[in-house]
């Protein structure tokens, strides 16, 4: 081999090896950032399932209020109803 080839093929042997260090470099990062986005989703699945239950709680929740409000209402409207006969059952009698 001439001169010339040694110093090609030395120049092409370190920009291979550079090539494969940042190679190496990148692989690394995007594992990093993939363990970051893994813990990410992770947590994000945790606050959605969260998210849910809170959401079948209400639910729930809310099917018994509209029961209590309506057996409130009959409730309140039969106390109404007695009050408005009892009142006029003693304006009779005061009569």
């Amino acid at each position: 081999m001439n001169q010339p080839e040694k110093i090609l093929v030395i120049m092409l042997s370190i920009t291979l090896f550079l090539l494969l260090i940042l190679c190496i470099l990148v692989a690394i990062k995007t594992l990093q950032i993939l363990k970051r986005v893994k813990a990410i989703t992770e947590k994000t699945e945790d606050l959605a399932n969260k998210a849910e239950s809170i959401g079948n709680i209400m639910q729930k929740s809310a099917a018994t209020m509209a029961f209590t409000r309506v057996i409130t209402n009959i409730t309140e409207n039969a106390l109404k109803a007695m009050s408005i006969k009892n009142n006029s059952k003693n304006r009779r009698n005061e009569k």
